[in-house]
């Protein structure tokens, strides 16, 4: 029996998946596959790399502690006091002229989040992880969703973080790459794909509220963008055979500071969804069996 994991995107609230991973190795749960988007990218291909999810704690606050990582500027936009719009504005007169923000394709220096991530994943190569890796992506020219699952994995990972606007695009073999959240956030048809028989998702991502108080028309089409993206995402998640729901939903999605929050979060829902994992572990070795018996 092969369980593949599907880790979500949900920038600081993934730091939840940490403790979803801790209890999975507590447990002796077998991981055969892994397959991310955005930060699930980052930290499924950290344990790919590294199978010790204590390990993934002390690499993300390290990372999180640095100057680099803190010269990209988040904390402006977890100032809960105004809008997204407000705070969006805010961080481009801090760090860019206005001039710079229209012409360039993202607020991020690409050699920023580089330097960022090099530390961790180096040279390795999706060949060297010691659990197959997949990380998701939308390549913006053809609209085509990919799993990366070939050659270095930092591209990769700089791919399915890249938010658009915000991170830069990455170029490969013709296509232009960007985060895979918004049309395939919990990648759990790419693990069925990889032979997964048992599908574990950990997602983190907000439910769809109810909004009523809309000022512009901006506002609507991004409403409607949202609306598309709940629909795409809860027809993906009904797929996963097991789901683990971090309660991070009050954790705003910039606030980096709550990593033993969210990773309590991960562990607490596991813990939950134990008995559903090995149910579904036990009815997935008596259909093999079954199929071994009678051929069927």
């Amino acid at each position: 029996m092969k369980i593949g994991l599907a880790l979500g995107g949900g920038s600081s609230k993934g730091l939840a998946h940490i403790g979803v991973l801790q209890v999975l190795q507590e447990e002796n749960i077998p991981i055969s596959f892994i397959c991310g988007t955005s930060m699930g990218a980052v930290i499924g291909a950290i344990y790919s790399l590294y199978p010790d999810a204590y390990l993934i704690k002390t690499k993300a606050e390290k990372v999180l502690s640095s100057d680099t990582f803190k010269d990209i500027g988040f904390s402006v936009f977890s100032n809960k006091d105004n809008n997204l719009f407000e705070r969006i504005t805010t961080f481009i007169k801090q760090k860019y002229s206005y001039g710079k923000f229209f012409l360039r394709p993202s607020i991020v220096d690409k050699t920023k989040i580089e330097k960022l991530l090099e530390k961790i994943f180096n040279k390795k190569r999706f060949e060297d992880t010691i659990i197959p890796l997949g990380v998701a992506a939308i390549d913006i020219v053809t609209g085509n969703d990919l799993i990366l699952n070939e050659g270095y994995i930092l591209p990769a990972v700089l791919a399915s973080i890249a938010i658009p606007g915000l991170f830069p695009s990455v170029e490969k073999d013709g296509c232009l790459l960007v985060d895979g959240g918004a049309t395939q956030n919990l990648p759990i048809r790419a693990l069925k794909k990889m032979g997964a028989d048992v599908v574990i998702a950990s997602n983190v991502s907000s439910p769809l509220k109810n909004c009523t108080v809309y000022k512009t028309g901006l506002d609507i089409n991004f409403r409607v963008d949202e609306i598309v993206k709940h629909r795409l995402f809860k027809l993906e998640l009904s797929k996963a055979d097991v789901i683990i729901s971090p309660n991070v939903k009050d954790v705003h999605w910039a606030d980096y500071k709550r990593i033993d929050f969210c990773i309590q979060k991960g562990r607490d829902a596991t813990i939950q969804a134990l008995p559903e994992i090995r149910r579904k572990m036990r009815r997935s070795i008596f259909y093999r069996i079954k199929r071994a018996l009678f051929n069927k």
